[in-house]
């Protein structure tokens, strides 16, 4: 059973990575159920691990011709208020395949306002406000653990189409900046 994920304006994109495999369209289940056994095999500490069906809340939602869409969920019960959304959809004949990292975010409170000043930060949406060295070394080994296993069932995908995978940009677009 599919569950609901509501993603509102106080859910911020921190991080992503994505790709457009060419002629894989249809595959996208089957490059969800690798990356889900990977990650899996990676027995990574604390990982949640769900199909979920994503609403668009808000007035991004309202607005929106797609309403919803099907992701493979992955949290961190240590790090609650981050997740990551994995997802694979046909676009033409090609497979678009990308990962988001999102943080939940309930307002920015004038201590954290004041922390992100005193760090130096000219964002005050960076993910790393707020957070101590070993939460800071935890997400960091998460999303690049889950980044790997991901690159490793694309690359899988690709090597059985005969593409070359050793041209895909594995650098992630966002504050991690993790490959």
């Amino acid at each position: 059973m599919v569950t609901k994920d509501y993603i509102g304006s106080d859910w911020l994109l921190l991080d992503n990575w994505s790709v457009l495999i060419k002629d894989a369209q249809g595959r996208g289940d089957d490059l969800l159920k690798m990356a889900e056994r990977l990650i899996k095999d990676s027995d990574l500490p604390d990982v949640i691990i769900k199909t979920v069906r994503v609403v668009q809340g808000g007035l991004a939602g309202l607005f929106s011709k797609t309403k919803e869409r099907d992701y493979l969920m992955v949290g961190n019960k240590d790090l609650e208020h981050y997740r990551m959304y994995i997802g694979a959809r046909d676009y033409g004949n090609n497979l678009d395949v990308q990962w988001y990292l999102v943080k939940r975010e309930r307002g920015l409170k004038k201590d954290k306002i004041s922390e992100a000043i005193k760090a130096g930060m000219k964002d005050l949406r960076r993910g790393f406000v707020g957070m101590n060295l070993f939460e800071k070394q935890d997400l960091t080994a998460y999303v690049t653990a889950i980044h790997h296993s991901l690159l490793e069932a694309v690359e899988k995908l690709m090597t059985s189409l005969g593409q070359d995978f050793s041209k895909i940009d594995r650098k992630s677009k966002g504050f991690l900046g993790v490959s």
